[in-house]
């Protein structure tokens, strides 16, 4: 079984059609400007012939077709398929995935991105015990491209995680929009990972030409009140500390 086989199963028009809706719907894919969604039956089936009726095909090469699908049809059905698979992988063909998914975000194709970056952030940083370890993985020796990326996924990252990045990219201003946006997300976020001493700190080296005046006074002010370790939704941070040196609580921002 190879991709031509499942294109031909598919039928190549309906393929074509399938391939346009969910590249149109990907860039925006769990973002507030999300317009278009692709819901379709396809992933799931294109998982079973992959995974389950394909003989003769090694776990890379189930794997690496996977992959070649997703890049045609890049939606999170084909992640989700993927991630169930994932689960029952041994390390090497784990590392495999992660670095197939490296190579995807590096290429800086929004359309492969947007569903990708959705799946860190919902199925790895938010619900994962191996959030850091991704998060290590994704982060090393990254180019650009894979950095936005993970700065796009980082909300529900742990906080640490997210301190250690900004300052190395805080020197440089092109890097500010970006990290700006990690920190919302980060306080904004269900399950949003922050320390809000630290975010008005970064916040206050950000430099931001087209920010949104009122967006950026009510974000001080809310960072600078409440508990130093709850995000907008009231959830605290998994990996808090329960108490600091400059105190816990609303003391942590009085004075």
């Amino acid at each position: 079984m190879d991709k031509p086989y499942l294109i031909e199963q598919i039928g190549r028009a309906a393929f074509q059609r399938a391939c346009t809706q969910a590249r149109n719907a990907a860039p925006a894919m769990g973002t507030r400007t999300q317009s278009q969604s692709y819901h379709s039956p396809l992933p799931q089936w294109i998982d079973r012939m992959i995974w389950e009726q394909a003989d003769g095909l090694t776990t890379a090469q189930r794997l690496r077709l996977s992959v070649s699908m997703y890049r045609d049809l890049p939606c999170y059905g084909v992640l989700l398929g993927l991630m169930c698979r994932y689960q029952g992988l041994d390390r090497v063909h784990q590392k495999l995935y992660w670095f197939e998914v490296r190579r995807m975000l590096s290429h800086g194709d929004p359309a492969w991105s947007g569903p990708i970056e959705y799946h860190l952030a919902l199925d790895w940083f938010e619900r994962n015990d191996d959030g850091a370890t991704i998060w290590q993985t994704l982060r090393r020796a990254a180019n650009p491209a894979l950095l936005r990326s993970l700065l796009r996924s980082s909300g529900p990252a742990a906080w640490s995680l997210k301190m250690a990045l900004y300052r190395e990219l805080l020197a440089d201003p092109a890097w500010h929009a970006a990290i700006y946006a990690s920190v919302l997300a980060s306080y904004g976020g269900v399950y949003g990972q922050i320390d809000r001493v630290e975010a008005l700190t970064v916040l206050h080296h950000l430099i931001l030409p087209h920010r949104d005046d009122a967006e950026w006074r009510s974000m001080l002010t809310v960072l600078g009140h409440g508990d130093r370790y709850t995000n907008g939704f009231g959830v605290k941070a998994f990996h808090a500390p329960q108490q600091d040196d400059e105190g816990s609580g609303d003391q942590a921002h009085r004075g």
